[in-house]
């Protein structure tokens, strides 16, 4: 695997998880249910996947 594979694995891991926590964005943690799906809204109010 070449540096390149890797850098593009790290940024989209990044944009994945950022996406995936916005909902629960400043909650602590075990106060929310698991995050299983993209959903919109949460504290900044966000449409879906952003």
């Amino acid at each position: 695997m070449d540096r390149f594979e890797r850098y593009r694995g790290c940024l989209l891991g990044m944009a994945v998880g950022d996406a995936l926590g916005a909902p629960v964005e400043g909650q602590p943690r075990g106060t929310f249910e698991p995050i299983m799906d993209m959903t919109g809204e949460g504290p900044l109010g966000l449409p879906r996947g952003t």
